[in-house]
């Protein structure tokens, strides 16, 4: 017993320090695509973002304004998807639309927004692969901010430096 009361005690010691460590819950983590061209609705965007509001995240995704389909070509057009600013950068800092529609009669590019705020330990690197496919990887930790405007609601991406 003399033996083991020191383990014991070392135990409860680790114990209540990897307690205390711990408390802080870890930063959600986003890894599902962003649609620029497509709907949102239904893919757990809008919640995580609502969810994390005032919270720092993980963010290792693709933003998605794929070309491919002509429901893409719809979206793109009717949300003014600006692919050569995702495709050159410029579209950092500058909302873009989050669609969300069950069918494109019901088409809503103004409800919810998605401003990047990147910073110099962001990955923000576009790719193609074959007709009609665009997207840009962005990973880094960010705070969500959500902001309510007159047609809807704004998150911004604040990268952490």
């Amino acid at each position: 017993m003399k033996r083991l009361t020191p383990l014991i005690c070392a135990a409860v010691l680790l114990n209540g320090c990897a307690s205390s460590y711990w408390s802080e819950p870890l930063p959600e983590r986003l890894s599902e695509n962003i649609y620029l061209t497509s709907s949102n609705a239904g893919s757990g965007l809008i919640g995580f973002l609502l969810r994390n509001d005032g919270k720092r995240v993980e963010v290792d995704t693709y933003l998605d304004a794929s070309m491919a389909r002509s429901e893409n070509q719809t979206v793109q057009e009717q949300c003014a998807v600006d692919i050569d600013a995702l495709i050159d950068g410029s579209a950092v800092g500058k909302p873009l639309a989050l669609p969300t529609y069950e069918s494109l009669a019901r088409l809503d590019c103004d409800q919810y927004r998605l401003v990047l705020e990147t910073g110099p330990d962001t990955l923000y690197q576009y790719s193609s692969g074959g007709t009609g496919i665009v997207v840009v990887h962005l990973r880094g930790s960010f705070t969500v901010v959500r902001k309510k405007t007159e047609h809807g609601i704004d998150f911004y991406l604040h990268a952490e430096h």
